[in-house]
């Protein structure tokens, strides 16, 4: 991850279906499809791709940018 990424700073911008990455320390921590935003408390939920699984994001706590892969739903 370099300083060039383009971090998600407004989650309205963020839609259902989008493919979004999670970061913290410079780890990939999930990558799935958007769920749900809850973008007034910086909420984004995502489903985990390759087991489904719905993972509720803090977009304080994390480095959130969109996948240069298309994900899979």
């Amino acid at each position: 991850m370099n300083s060039d990424e383009a971090w998600i700073q407004d989650l309205s911008e963020v839609t259902h279906g989008d493919c979004m990455e999670v970061w913290e320390e410079g780890n990939l921590l999930y990558a799935g499809a958007v769920d749900q935003v809850d973008s007034a408390h910086g909420v984004v939920w995502i489903l985990e791709e390759g087991i489904g699984e719905r993972k509720m994001i803090h977009a304080q706590q994390y480095h959130l940018r969109y996948c240069s892969t298309s994900c899979s739903r």
